[in-house]
């Protein structure tokens, strides 16, 4: 998803059992949290417990705000770069 809309349509249609967090979206990068980022869409898995995945995971390289996400989502994994790796042998690309 790229945007803050598109990212909690998909979670409220769905059950996930794990996500990729990112916090700047949409092409952005290095912004502050606020609205039209994953800040926002953090607060709203907070706020929405019952569409909560079982795993979240921050991957963002944004240092300073994703230490705010895992403010308001304390269980969350950090793991920065995360969607650089390959997972059950898919790429980026691939998932």
């Amino acid at each position: 998803m790229q945007t803050v809309k598109e990212t909690i349509d998909h979670l409220q249609k769905d059950t996930w059992d794990c996500i990729f967090l990112d916090h700047d979206l949409d092409g952005k990068t290095y912004v502050p949290s606020g609205p039209g980022t994953g800040y926002e869409v953090a607060e709203w898995l907070r706020d929405n417990h019952e569409k909560r995945p079982r795993t979240i995971v921050v991957h963002s390289l944004n240092e300073r705000c994703w230490n705010r996400m895992t403010e308001v989502l304390p269980d969350a994994v950090i793991s920065p770069g995360a969607w650089r790796y390959k997972f059950g042998g898919l790429t980026e690309a691939g998932l």
